[in-house]
């Protein structure tokens, strides 16, 4: 099929083909066609950077920003509850690209309970973790 464009050029119009082959259903009826979306490697590599930095600081290779030692006692939480609580804690979202440093978001919960969101950064050069800063969920 073709129709006319705007300017007057000819355009096909194209039927768009699946990725993946469809699977049927396995509920009985066949009459339902799944498509599985293509895998993402995004989705692969969500988290390397995050086990760098859960390393480095379960290694002690890490540093607390002045702001960070800031926010904390503003914040009456100790740096120490943010680095023990790094290794359960949940990965919010990493942002390899950001500038000065690649940095990850994290959740973490403290000892009393309350629920945190902590950044930590990445310092490649000297391959140590940096706390950046820590706030309290909304």
């Amino acid at each position: 099929m073709q129709r006319r464009g705007r300017s007057g050029d000819d355009r096909k119009i194209v039927r768009l083909q699946p990725r993946v082959p469809p699977r049927e259903c396995t509920g009985g009826r066949l009459s339902e066609v799944l498509f599985e979306p293509p895998r993402s490697t995004k989705i692969r590599l969500m988290g390397k950077l995050f086990n760098k930095i859960r390393e480095a600081v379960a290694n002690d290779r890490f540093v607390v920003s002045w702001h960070a030692d800031e926010r904390c006692e503003e914040r009456g939480v100790t740096a120490w509850q943010l680095v023990a609580g790094l290794q359960d804690a949940e990965l919010v979202r990493e942002r390899p690209r950001s500038k000065p440093l690649p940095s990850v978001v994290v959740r973490s919960e403290l000892v009393d309970g309350s629920a945190v969101e902590v950044i930590w950064a990445w310092m490649s050069e000297s391959r140590r973790a940096k706390l950046v800063t820590v706030y309290f969920q909304d």
